[in-house]
């Protein structure tokens, strides 16, 4: 059969992201947790005339897609939803309008109605035209206008060319642009010449894939896989904002996530107003850069005081690697700047191709701390993990850090799709380290997969001791069976934060995120099947080890010289006057239970 080349396309099964656990330092606070996209398949079926002919295997071409319909129904998850129009199932006279409008939406687009699908699928008879371009305008009505955090998939199963129009893929380009989580697969059934090229000019222009088959087994097999993740691509969350090219008229980023977009030879600007004089502040920035052209790829961030011409604070990100998902980032913390109210926030990238690509903006803000005591910066360390083997439904990651898969430590069985990128969590306190192995059966040597973690702040936060079972991180190799792939994480210290790169990455508790890309391959003639394999996960170290005590805000006292209240004497002695220590920690406790009462909010919201 021949290939069906990977594409980078949405397609993941709809749930709900489990709550963002919360740690005791400030620094930890995790964005809201968002939801998986739903999953919507909308199937298009072909019951024109021709579909009585014979297929391969014995059957005819309508029996054949009924089996396949079939099997679909029977193994897409139940929160999928799953929907199909059916054309050319009227017997209209041919070349009449009613022949070239003979679409009908059979079953909406739902989930609770698999026991419908059945039903109606059973009741084809091919017996009329193939108004293909009719039947993709009438599924663009179905859809109508996806929301963000909808994935529509559909699939047109045909036999022949278009009987109406001359060129139907104008009407799959205009469905695929109604949102950028909308692609058509196309599944050609015993198609050759003008057809074929018609069909796969569907495919193209509806960002999907073009699958030929031309038996019932391959039919069945393609309709299944064509329902599936067709390579799920990664996704920038986050408010978006548009920074300037110069600090003047900057947007405000307070502690959060954010998105904008960003070229070659661009800077963007931001304004970063200080919660605490004294605080730290994180920024961090990572590019997702898909280009296919050579090159590196690199980001910076840099801090800058108010009306500053140099950067007190910088991080730099860069990569020279092939993968199809590149995921580069870079941090810092405003530990080289001087208190103040505000800091400046230049973002700067180079991607690999022309057009401006998403970029992802990380602030936190961290409050003073007592480092007294803390343990230094963290070594590399690595224990062997013995492999397990997962069985059961796979695992599958989410498309962005907004909606990863939250794991506990353990064994997880999961499926790939070529060209994919997934995206599992797994939250770390103070003292702990996160170890991360990929088992992946019967991999294919010509296909490549790579494996990182990242912190919230965007940079990979790699380890690479002498113990470790692989010289490289990111493990993408022509392996012997099985392929094994692992990353870790430094303990989680707060002076790691004096150090630079991947050990400063990791100077804050929170949420670690276990990338899986790559996939791509070279052989020509190979089905998008999917690659399973079992994820293990390993947190080690005991939960606080290490917690630095932060310190409360603290309300200004009016210093000898300071002007008094009017009314208010100057005490002549000690024994008189105002009672300058009382009022002070009269103002200490007042802060404090204002910091208990912000806290309260700050936990109450995470709830």
């Amino acid at each position: 059969m021949p290939a069906i080349t990977p594409r980078i396309l949405a397609g993941l099964t709809a749930c709900t992201l489990a709550l963002t656990s919360l740690s005791s330092a400030p620094a930890s606070a995790e964005p809201e947790p968002g939801t998986k996209q739903t999953r919507k398949v909308h199937l298009i079926m072909d019951s024109s005339g021709s579909m009585a002919e014979p297929t391969g295997g014995g059957t005819t071409r309508i029996d054949a897609a009924k089996k396949a319909l079939h099997s679909v129904i029977d193994n897409t998850p139940d929160d999928t939803e799953l929907g199909l129009r059916v054309y050319g199932s009227h017997d209209n006279p041919e070349g009449s309008p009613e022949s070239c409008k003979d679409s009908d939406l059979v079953v909406p687009i739902a989930t609770d109605n698999r026991d419908r699908l059945r039903t109606e699928v059973d009741k084809y008879k091919p017996v009329g035209w193939t108004p293909i371009d009719h039947s993709l305008r009438e599924a663009g009505k179905d859809i109508g206008s996806p929301g963000e955090d909808e994935q529509y998939t559909v699939i047109l199963v045909s036999d022949g060319e278009e009987t109406c129009v001359p060129d139907p893929c104008p009407a799959a380009a205009e469905l695929a642009e109604k949102g950028i989580d909308v692609s058509v697969n196309v599944i050609g059934l015993n198609v050759s010449g003008k057809a074929k090229e018609q069909l796969q000019c569907i495919a193209d222009k509806g960002k999907g894939e073009y699958y030929d088959v031309d038996n019932a087994e391959d039919l069945e097999e393609a309709l299944n896989q064509a329902a599936k993740r067709t390579g799920q691509r990664f996704n920038v969350d986050g408010e978006p904002v548009e920074g300037t090219p110069t600090p003047e008229g900057a947007p405000v980023l307070n502690e959060g996530v954010y998105s904008d977009q960003i070229a070659a030879e661009q800077e963007r600007w931001y304004r970063i107003p200080r919660e605490q004089a004294e605080g730290t502040v994180w920024a961090g920035a990572m590019i997702h850069d898909v280009a296919d052209s050579g090159g590196s790829t690199q980001v910076q961030v840099e801090l800058v005081p108010p009306g500053g011409d140099a950067s007190c604070a910088h991080g730099y990100g860069r990569n020279m690697g092939a993968e199809p998902v590149a995921l580069i980032g870079a941090a810092t913390p405003s530990t080289g700047c001087e208190p103040g109210d505000e800091l400046l926030l230049k973002v700067t990238a180079e991607p690999r191709g022309d057009e401006a690509i998403p970029v992802r903006l990380r602030i936190i803000q961290e409050a003073p701390a007592d480092t007294t005591g803390l343990p230094e910066p963290a070594d590399p360390q690595w224990e062997d993990m013995p492999t397990e083997s997962a069985t059961g439904a796979p695992v599958y990651g989410g498309e962005s850090f907004a909606d990863a898969t939250v794991l506990e430590p353990g064994a997880y069985p999961i499926g790939l799709t070529p060209g994919e990128a997934q995206v599992f969590a797994v939250d770390l306190d103070w003292g702990q380290r996160l170890q991360s192995q990929i088992t992946l059966e019967g991999v294919d040597k010509n296909r490549y997969w790579w494996t990182y973690i990242h912190s919230d702040l965007g940079p990979r936060v790699p380890v690479n001791p002498d113990g470790a079972p692989h010289d490289s991180y990111d493990s993408g190799t022509r392996s012997d069976e099985p392929l094994m792939m692992t990353a870790g994480t430094h303990e989680v210290r707060y002076l790691n934060r004096e150090e630079s790169g991947d050990v400063q990455s990791t100077a804050l508790p929170g949420r670690y995120y276990i990338m899986i890309v790559g996939g791509q391959t070279n052989t020509a003639d190979e089905l998008h099947e999917e690659q399973t394999g079992t994820l293990q996960v390993d947190v080690i170290g005991d939960a606080g080890t290490g917690e630095p005590t932060y310190r409360e805000a603290e309300e200004p006292q009016p210093g000898p010289d300071a002007p008094r209240p009017e009314g208010e004497q100057e005490p002549d002695d000690g024994s008189s006057g105002q009672n300058w220590g009382l009022i002070g920690g009269l103002a200490g406790g007042a802060v404090l239970l204002a910091g208990l009462g912000l806290g309260a909010v700050w936990f109450l919201r995470r709830l």
